[in-house]
């Protein structure tokens, strides 16, 4: 399998500056989710306004006893305000509908669209097979792409651009953001991936990538993104403490809230350069689990650098421990 080229290279970086852009723009669609559950619930957002009890003695009432006329401005008010939320909802996409593709006719797809240079129905070929669990599917079509596109029949300028496509991939992933975590865990897992898959792997988990998607997913299911440590396992197996991507590896830790990344963490305190031991204090104090705890006590304590022991100290104010 051919090694990756330097236009692949910049083909991976792109993915990790989408990436990043897919963080932002999940918070931003988050916020606005948020939003519109605020607008519906019942008593907490713009609705039909309920008119006043009118006094006994209320002169806006016309005589014989009619009901008083509702107040016009008041009417357009809240006709404004029921048009606004209509209007944001009907901005809102739903996710896009199953291809019904499956590992029986995805290698058939794959090469209709490499010949068609079609890469959109590439991304949702990818994440349909993610979304279904076909993950070996996935690994092997994968190599198959990527030699496609560094060198292969996929290797024009007009994809060499990460703009071009980095709409259709940030969709994707929003509709299908359990699915992708769930795959990357596998992709952790594997013992002897594909060459080129393996490269994708390393800028995907020891990239700016990794702690921006653990730190979106906010450990709201730990054992899912536990499935990152065999990884990071291997790579503290043969830590050099000089990769400038050892950084991100620390701060994924910290963002994988389970004791067993704890405890890598402290075993890494003693290995790392004096300038990322204060790293491994703030991911420690992100991680916040027990074996977390009782290490950022012995820095506080016990660190000849008043910095570290302050950083702890603090982290464990905030943790109440």
């Amino acid at each position: 399998m051919p090694k990756l080229n330097a236009g692949s290279g910049g083909f991976l970086r792109g993915l990790v500056v989408l990436l990043t852009l897919l963080v932002m723009a999940l918070g931003i669609w988050v916020f606005r989710e948020s939003a519109d559950e605020r607008e519906t619930a019942p008593g907490s957002g713009p609705g039909v306004v309920e008119p006043e009890d009118a006094p006994a003695d209320d002169t806006s009432t016309s005589g014989g006893g009619d009901d008083p006329t509702p107040n016009a401005s008041e009417i357009d008010e809240t006709g404004a305000a029921e048009l606004a939320i209509g209007d944001e909802r009907s901005q809102r996409t739903e996710p896009r509908p199953g291809s019904g593709i499956g590992p029986a006719n995805a290698q058939g797809v794959l090469e209709q669209a490499i010949e068609e240079q079609d890469l959109e129905t590439i991304w949702q070929l990818a994440f349909d097979l993610i979304a279904g669990g076909h993950f070996s599917e996935v690994d092997r079509l994968y190599e198959q792409f990527a030699d496609a596109f560094n060198g292969g029949d996929l290797d024009s300028p007009l994809w060499k651009s990460p703009d071009f496509y980095s709409g259709n991939l940030m969709r994707e992933y929003a509709d299908n953001e359990i699915a992708v975590l769930d795959y990357l865990g596998h992709l952790a897992q594997l013992e002897t991936p594909g060459e080129l898959l393996a490269d994708l792997r390393k800028e995907l988990f020891e990239g700016e990538a990794a702690p921006l998607i653990l730190g979106f997913h906010e450990g709201r299911d730990p054992q899912l993104v536990a499935g990152w440590l065999p990884y990071y396992r291997q790579r503290i197996a043969t830590w050099s403490g000089d990769s400038f991507r050892d950084r991100e590896i620390i701060l994924s830790l910290g963002h994988i809230p389970v004791a067993e990344s704890a405890l890598m963490l402290t075993e890494l305190f003693d290995w790392t350069t004096s300038s990322q031991r204060l790293d491994v204090v703030r991911a420690l104090g992100r991680n916040g689990t027990a074996p977390a705890l009782d290490t950022l006590r012995n820095i506080a304590a016990d660190d000849p650098n008043p910095v570290l022991r302050r950083a702890a100290s603090e982290a464990l104010v905030l943790l109440g421990g």
